[in-house]
């Protein structure tokens, strides 16, 4: 025999507040590397820092919003939502995966061909990559790169 316990609503509020936290971390993370990237580029600044890991959030943070919608609707008002709003769900979701796998490719290519035009090189021993995580120095001369690199074995070093 099988009950279906509920949770409490504590439990339900800091689930909820949980997700909230991590969806608002995922988009500010992307929302301030996606400025900050423009910035660097427009300003034509010594060192465009592309953090290609920070464009996956961008998709991360409207999926979880999405999940965190869904809470709400059925978690804590306890409804079931209608067709309209599981289109709505359905599709973000499906959104918020495209943008994940497709952002942070369409933005290195972007990022690389602006940098490139403006005769950015890549500082290769600057930059890094773990797993899916990858940051991408663009240098505006060698001592720019010499800099980010002395830094990189200083921190090391530390």
């Amino acid at each position: 025999m099988t009950e279906n316990a509920t949770p409490s609503l504590p439990a339900k509020i800091i689930s909820l507040a949980f997700f909230v936290v991590l969806a608002a971390g995922s988009l500010l993370w992307a929302g301030i590397s996606i400025v900050s990237l423009y910035r660097q580029l427009h300003f034509h600044e010594a060192i465009v820092a592309f953090d290609k890991g920070a464009m996956y959030m961008l998709g991360v943070g409207i999926g979880l919003l999405l999940l965190v919608g869904g809470g709400i609707l059925q978690g804590l008002l306890g409804r079931e939502p209608d067709a309209a709003v599981k289109k709505i769900f359905k599709w973000g979701i499906v959104f918020s995966l495209t943008l994940m796998i497709a952002l942070p490719q369409l933005a290195h290519y972007w990022v690389d061909y602006s940098a490139k035009t403006q005769k950015y090189e890549i500082c290769h021993e600057a930059g890094y990559q773990w797993l899916m995580y990858r940051k991408i120095y663009y240098a505006g001369s060698r001592d720019s790169c010499n800099r980010l690199i002395q830094d990189k074995v200083t921190r090391i070093r530390s």
